[in-house]
C-alpha cells in the first residue's frame, strides 16, 4: 500500500528556500546574494547518524534515535564561512602540489634504487647480480678528497689524517692519506699509494704498493716492501721483505730478513736467515743465523 505524505505549505517553502540556496551556490552567484533575496528563515531538519540522509521537519520531536536534529538559520552572516571555505580550497591546492612533488621525487628515487638491491627479514641489504662502486666524484681513482671511501666499523678518530680517497678501511684510529689501499686493525697507517696493512696494530706502509701484514710497530718504507709479522721489524729497501722477529731491518733493495732479532740485510739482494745480531752487508751476501 502507498502512503500518500502532505507537505505543509510551510514546509514546502523552506525546502523551496534550500533548493534555491543551493542552486546559487552550484552557478556560483554567492552565499550572500541569494540569501539576500529571500526573507530570514529557520531550517529545521533529522540528519541520520549513519547515513546522511536529511529530513526536513518543523521540531526536534520528530528525529528518531538514529538521527541527529539540526537548524539553520538562512539569513545568517556567512561571510566568515566563506573566507573560511576560500582558505580551505587554498590549502587543498597547496597540499596537492607539496603530493605531487613528493610524488615526483619518490618516482625519481625508485628509478635509481638498482634492480639487484633487496633487503633479508634479518636487515640485510643484499646486491645480487650487480657491481657495487664507491668514487669521491672527481673522476680518478688518483686524486685525494677524503671521500669515496668503504667504511666498515665506527672508524673512531684519535686526530687522525683522513684525506685519502678509494681505500677499505676497516677498524678504528687509522690514517689514510693516499688512495687504493687497505687497512684493519687498530691504530694503523697506509700512506703510500695501494699500500695495505691487513692487521695488528702500529702499522706504517709508506711505500708504493707497500704492506705489512700484521704485528706490532712494523713499517714497509719503500717500494713493494713488506713486513709479514714480528714487531718494530722495518723494509725500507725497494722490493725488500722481513718476515717476522724483531727489530729486524732491510735497507738493501731485493734484501730479506726470515726472523730472529736485530739483524740487517743491507747489501743489494742480500739476506738473513735467522739468529741475532746479523749483518749481511755484500751484494748477494747471505747470513744463515747464529
Amino acid at each position: 500500500m502507498r502512503q500518500l505524505v502532505v507537505v505543509p505549505t510551510s514546509l514546502r517553502l523552506l525546502v523551496g528556500a534550500i533548493v534555491t540556496l543551493a542552486l546559487g551556490l552550484a552557478i556560483g552567484i554567492g552565499v550572500n546574494s541569494v540569501l539576500a533575496s529571500s526573507p530570514p528563515t529557520t531550517v529545521s531538519a533529522c540528519v541520520s547518524k549513519m547515513s546522511g540522509f536529511v529530513r526536513i521537519v518543523s521540531s526536534d520531536r520528530y528525529c528518531m534515535r538514529t538521527e541527529r536534529f539540526m537548524t539553520w538559520q538562512s539569513g545568517a552572516d556567512l561571510s566568515g564561512v566563506e573566507a573560511r571555505l576560500t582558505a580551505l580550497e587554498g590549502l587543498v591546492t597547496t597540499q596537492q602540489a607539496t603530493i605531487a612533488s613528493q610524488q615526483a621525487t619518490i618516482d625519481d628515487l625508485t628509478a635509481q634504487v638498482p634492480a639487484c638491491l633487496s633487503t633479508a627479514n634479518d636487515g640485510t641489504a643484499l646486491f645480487s647480480g650487480c657491481n657495487v662502486q664507491i668514487i669521491n666524484g672527481q673522476g680518478s681513482t688518483a686524486t685525494v678528497n677524503g671521500k669515496g671511501n668503504l667504511i666498515v666499523g665506527y672508524n673512531e678518530d684519535n686526530g687522525d689524517t683522513r684525506t685519502g680517497s678509494h681505500n677499505v678501511v676497516v677498524g678504528s684510529s687509522h690514517t689514510y692519506s693516499s688512495y687504493g689501499g687497505l687497512v684493519a686493525g687498530y691504530d694503523n697507517i697506509i700512506s703510500g699509494d695501494y699500500a695495505s696493512v691487513s692487521g695488528g696494530q702500529g702499522n706504517t706502509a709508506s711505500g708504493h704498493q707497500s704492506s705489512v701484514s700484521g704485528g706490532y710497530y712494523n713499517t714497509a718504507s719503500d717500494r713493494s716492501s713488506s713486513v709479514s709479522g714480528g714487531y718494530n721489524n722495518t723494509a725500507s729497501g725497494d722490493y725488500s721483505s722481513v718476515s717476522g722477529g724483531y727489530y729486524n731491518t732491510t735497507t738493501g733493495d731485493y734484501s730479506s730478513v726470515s726472523g730472529g732479532a736485530i739483524n740487517k740485510a743491507t747489501g743489494i739482494g742480500s739476506s738473513v736467515s735467522g739468529g741475532q745480531y746479523n749483518t749481511a752487508s755484500g751484494i748477494y751476501s747471505t747470513v744463515s743465523g747464529g
